[in-house]
């Protein structure tokens, strides 16, 4: 567990300064749009106005003012004068520790020791997130753990627009057939220029009425996913049978935020559980990082030797039944999952009807809440956030996270498995950690820091109960004597009890 405290309780309701970090190419972007204009201005701008309206401060590292130190003496000048509009943080020096993690060593390139001392200056707190369009040093940050803390320009605009109140519009997911998505879907645009022949095959899949997950209007999806069933995949496992291919998977340049890539996954899944398939498995180009990076962090690895018609392309595969039993229990959820928990420990986290509904809309078929659909990314998301008052400090990654609903329906309606936690009176310092990923706003945080330390709790949505589970089931079991009114940590003796009536 994180440990994150400081004497800025309350900060954010008090009004105190808070940050966000702009990298070099994000700074470009906005002082050439009004002059010169540029591929990424106009939203560079609206990152801008977002920040001012939030009351947050563009910063920039002194990584960056190295960057433009490098400079033509034409453009360091225009650079550096630029750089006088902004604040500009105090210098970082890494720790052996953060090179580590960052995989930036003593003899890098100065770009990289520039890259590194931005990452250090988030990673130290001194703002709350970084934007930036280098794909390399966000690959960086998810592989030394700020992945929650650098976005891409669209992301951090979708965060901001969020963060300020503003509505989002959340497009359902529908199952349809191939043919009622015309060629002409701009969302194939790029697709169409990556592949050639792209058309044709495209053809081929409207005639075959292959299965499709569209979310949004079908004539300009937000985002698509073409499902194939395969009797013989490539596998790392040779007794794999069918598996379920993601012949396309595709969020629109023009959805960010909305973490439809993990609302899509989380149907394939279930649809690949339904049909009894063993693996997911999907193709990608190699240059696709960002692409990659999404998959990784829900357990799909390359297969070994695996080809395609295309040179170069990769193969990556997402086992839903484990081969063996050696991955501790996070691990096994983030390989197996969603529907994949193996813990020897579990806690009840209360969680309020209107909560349910935009964290866990999931839920909602079987618990019948008459509320309107959920209009935050977290609903969409597997990785999801949960933040509380409850002084426990027992929650581990990999345990069992059992919700249940107060209200009416005094039942356990859905199942996660814990990732990380922190704890902290420091409203940046938790906005930060869980980014768009919980139901709470910033004033409702702040209001929370003012009641003492707060509890978040980053976790990964398993499973929807089946049958809710009762505070009267629950009491026969012997897993809880009364209705929980904070996290409760299930006895030992009686995790097995529970796990075996919320996983059957």
């Amino acid at each position: 567990m994180r440990k994150l405290m400081s004497n800025s309780g309350g900060n954010f309701a008090a009004g105190a300064a808070r940050a966000i970090v702009v990298d070099t190419n994000i700074l470009i972007a906005i002082e050439d749009h009004a002059t010169a204009g540029h591929a990424n201005g106009a939203a560079a701008s609206r990152l801008s106005a977002l920040a001012a309206r939030n009351g947050l401060t563009l910063s920039i590292a002194q990584g960056t003012k190295s960057d433009f130190l490098r400079a033509e003496p034409e453009v360091k000048s225009k650079r550096l004068k630029q750089l006088d509009r902004y604040h500009l943080l105090g210098a970082v020096v890494p720790t052996s520790n953060q090179r580590v993690r960052f995989k930036v060593p003593e003899d890098s390139s100065a770009n990289d020791q520039c890259d590194l001392e931005i990452l250090c200056a988030i990673d130290n707190n001194a703002a709350e997130l970084l934007v930036s369009e280098d794909k390399r040093l966000r690959r960086r940050a998810i592989s030394g753990g700020l992945g929650e803390r650098v976005l891409s320009l669209a992301d951090a605009v979708a965060y901001l627009e969020a963060l300020g109140g503003e509505p989002v519009r959340l497009p359902n997911l529908e199952r349809v057939a191939a043919y009622q998505v015309p060629i002409t879907a701009p969302i194939l645009d790029s697709l169409r220029a990556d592949y050639p022949g792209f058309d044709h095959w495209w053809q081929k899949v409207q005639s075959e009425r292959r299965d499709v997950y569209v979310a949004g209007d079908t004539n300009s999806p937000d985002a698509l996913c073409v499902l194939k069933e395969e009797a013989d995949p490539p596998s790392n496992v040779p007794t794999t049978n069918a598996a379920l291919k993601l012949c396309t998977f595709k969020v629109a340049d023009s959805a960010p935020g909305m973490r439809l890539g993990e609302l899509m996954l989380k149907a394939a899944v279930d649809d690949a559980r339904a049909r009894g398939l063993e693996a997911l498995f999907v193709t990608v180009m190699p240059g696709k990082a960002d692409m990659l990076d999404f998959l990784a962090r829900f357990g799909f690895a390359a297969v070994q030797g695996a080809t395609t018609d295309i040179p170069g392309e990769l193969v990556l595969e997402k086992r839903l039944t484990p081969h063996g039993n050696t991955l501790d229990a996070l691990a096994h959820a983030i390989a197996y999952g969603p529907g994949a928990v193996k813990s020897d420990r579990a806690h009840i986290v209360p969680i309020k009807p209107r909560y349910v509904v935009e964290l866990l809309p999931e839920t909602q078929a079987n618990i019948g809440l008459g509320f309107d659909l959920p209009t935050r990314a977290c609903g969409n998301a597997i990785r999801k956030a949960y933040l509380s008052n409850s002084p426990s400090r027992k929650v581990r990654p990999g345990d069992l996270l059992a919700f249940y609903m107060s209200g009416s329906e005094r039942s356990i309606v859905a199942v996660g498995v814990a990732e990380d936690t922190t704890v902290s009176r420091d409203v940046n310092e938790l906005l930060a950690f869980v980014g768009t990923r919980t139901v709470y706003t910033p004033d409702e945080i702040a209001a929370m820091t003012t009641q003492g330390e707060v509890l978040a709790v980053l976790f990964r949505f398993d499973r929807v109960v089946s049958e809710p589970v009762s505070i009267v089931e629950l009491r026969s079991l012997g897993v809880l004597n009364a209705a929980p009114q904070s996290f409760v940590q299930v006895a030992a003796g009686k995790v097995g009890t529970l796990c075996r009536r919320l996983l059957t």
